[in-house]
């Protein structure tokens, strides 16, 4: 009779909300998981520079399982809704943590993107400049930093463009644990990161040497492979989906490099040189 009642109850559950039961449809725990937001003005998904980052790093670990995560907010040109990214994502890593608590996680984000993630290690994206209006101006546009627990499985931060390093602080600077274990990229002349005056070095990271920089720098931390078999938790994919509109995560066998310990080089803010202008580059930047 329970079994009846049970298998009842599945079927409403389906006609009432059109899917199946999470459990029907449980995905394997990644090794890693690559939770990136993408720049302004970018469609939803990774970004370019997120998908040619994961692209890289995956060409790096053989033997690892890497899933993706692309932060769901509007990467607008309303900049204080940077926040909702990095709510967005703290939703995401806590579901992550309570079913696949040994899935390492790479943090990631371009231009406005790496914004959301200053947030969640406790880096204002804008210097102190909001924090210094005090009051309710103060926590205009910024989200609460990860608690302990979540900053545990955080192997990697990488960050391209990011408007935090042309307030001095860049993600190395971020309090233990996070700044050992970031890695900070900026291009030479781009005014997003720096001082610098030229728009058009704020595009074309996809392309630059920085990707391979950070995806090597990445690959150093997140380890070897975990045990992915039936003692492993699964994770059902709708209890990842924080966001309405996110895409599945997807999950991709790729290739593992040596893990070195965590006092790996730590680079600060670093720069190349600006790329010359082509006429499909944007004549503005977006941060």
């Amino acid at each position: 009779m329970a079994a009846i009642a049970a298998a009842l109850l599945s079927i409403v559950t389906v006609l009432v909300t059109g899917t199946a039961a999470p459990s029907a449809t449980a995905a394997q725990c990644s090794d890693v998981a690559v939770v990136f937001a993408r720049g302004t003005d970018e469609p939803n998904g990774m970004g370019r520079v997120g998908q040619a980052f994961t692209d890289e790093l995956q060409s790096l670990i053989p033997g690892h399982v890497v899933s993706t995560y692309a932060v769901n907010y509007p990467a607008s040109y309303d900049f204080l809704t940077a926040q909702d990214g990095a709510v967005d994502a703290t939703k995401y890593l806590r579901n992550l943590e309570s079913q696949c608590p040994s899935t390492r996680i790479v943090l990631g984000g371009y231009s406005q993107g790496a914004a959301v993630m200053d947030m969640l290690i406790g880096l204002p994206p804008l210097g102190n400049k909001l924090a210094a209006l005090g009051g309710k101006f103060g926590d205009v546009g910024v989200a609460a930093p990860l608690s302990g627990d979540l900053a545990n499985n955080v192997a990697a931060i990488v960050l391209f463009g990011n408007p935090a390093a042309k307030f001095s602080n860049p993600g190395t600077s971020a309090d233990p644990p996070f700044g050992a274990r970031a890695i900070d990229l900026c291009k030479d002349g781009d005014p997003i990161c720096s001082r610098g005056r030229n728009p058009f070095a704020h595009n074309g990271y996809e392309t630059s040497p920085f990707i391979a920089q950070a995806a090597g720098f990445a690959a150093g931390l997140v380890g070897p492979p975990s045990a992915r078999t039936a003692e492993q938790s699964t994770v059902p994919q709708s209890t990842l989906q924080p966001g309405a509109e996110q895409s599945t995560a997807e999950q991709t066998a790729v290739p593992h490099m040596a893990n070195p310990q965590e006092t790996a080089p730590q680079p600060s803010a670093q720069q190349l040189p600006a790329e010359q202008p082509t006429d499909s580059q944007e004549s503005t930047p977006s941060a």
